[in-house]
C-alpha cells in the first residue's frame, strides 16, 4: 500500500500535505524545518514528505518512541507509538536531520517551544510571537477549546494528569490565541480562506 493510501484509510476527510501546502502557496520542499509537539502518529504520520527540514522534538519524545515504545508489550499491541514512528525518528537522528530539544527552546526569533509533557511525555507546545497577542499552538495539550475552558483534561494521556492540568496553567498565564489540537470549531474561529485552511492571524 502507498503511503498515501496507508493515511488516507487511517484519516478521515485526508488531504495530502502536498496539497495542502498548495492551497498556500507552497511545496513540501520548501519546508526546512518541522516541530514535532510529541510522536503520535497523526502528528508525524507525515514525515517523509519534508526531505529537506530538519525535525525538532524533545529528547524525552524522542526517548519514549524509540525505547519505552518498542520494549513494553502494551504500546506494540496499541500502537502507541508505531513501528513505523520510531523508526521514523531513530532514521532521522542517523541522517543528522533530528534535533532533540531539552526543555524550552527558542528555536527561531519569535518562535519558541514550552515543555508540558502530560498527554505524553516531551509533548510541547508551539508559541509564535505577534506584535498582538502571542499564538499557542496547544496541540493535544488542549484537544478541544472545552477542554480548557471547563478545565477538563482530557482522558488519553500517558503521563502524569497533574502535568495535564499544570499546561493548562502554563497557557492561561501565556494569555495568548490558543489554536487546540483536534477541534472542528478552529475552522469557525478564525479566517477561513480556503475550505480546510484558516488564517490565524492577519
Amino acid at each position: 500500500m502507498t503511503r498515501e493510501g496507508a493515511t488516507q484509510r487511517n484519516y478521515t476527510n485526508y488531504v495530502a500535505p502536498d496539497a495542502m501546502l498548495r492551497k498556500v502557496g507552497l511545496e513540501p520542499s520548501d519546508i526546512d524545518a518541522v516541530i514535532i509537539t510529541h510522536t503520535h502518529s497523526d502528528h508525524v504520520d507525515a514525515l517523509d514528505w519534508y526531505k529537506n527540514a530538519k525535525v525538532y522534538v524533545q529528547r524525552e519524545c524522542y526517548r519514549f518512541t524509540v525505547e519505552e515504545g518498542a520494549e513494553y508489550a502494551f504500546f506494540r499491541r496499541t500502537g502507541y507509538p508505531t513501528r513505523k514512528d520510531s523508526l521514523a525518528l531513530f532514521n532521522l537522528l542517523w541522517d543528522n536531520r533530528l534535533k532533540l530539544l531539552d526543555g524550552d527552546a527558542e528555536l527561531f526569533p519569535g518562535l519558541k517551544v514550552i515543555r508540558v509533557d502530560g498527554h505524553y511525555p516531551g509533548l510541547q507546545l508551539v508559541v509564535v510571537r505577534t506584535k498582538d497577542k502571542p499564538i499557542i499552538l496547544a496541540s493535544d495539550a488542549v484537544h478541544f477549546y472545552a477542554n480548557l475552558e471547563n478545565d477538563h483534561p482530557m482522558g488519553l494521556y500517558f503521563g502524569a494528569l497533574r502535568d495535564l492540568v499544570k499546561a493548562f496553567e502554563t497557557i492561561r498565564q501565556l494569555n495568548g490565541i490558543v489554536v487546540p489540537g483536534h477541534d472542528p470549531e478552529v475552522m469557525t474561529h478564525f479566517k477561513q480562506i480556503d475550505k480546510e485552511v484558516v488564517r490565524i492571524h492577519p
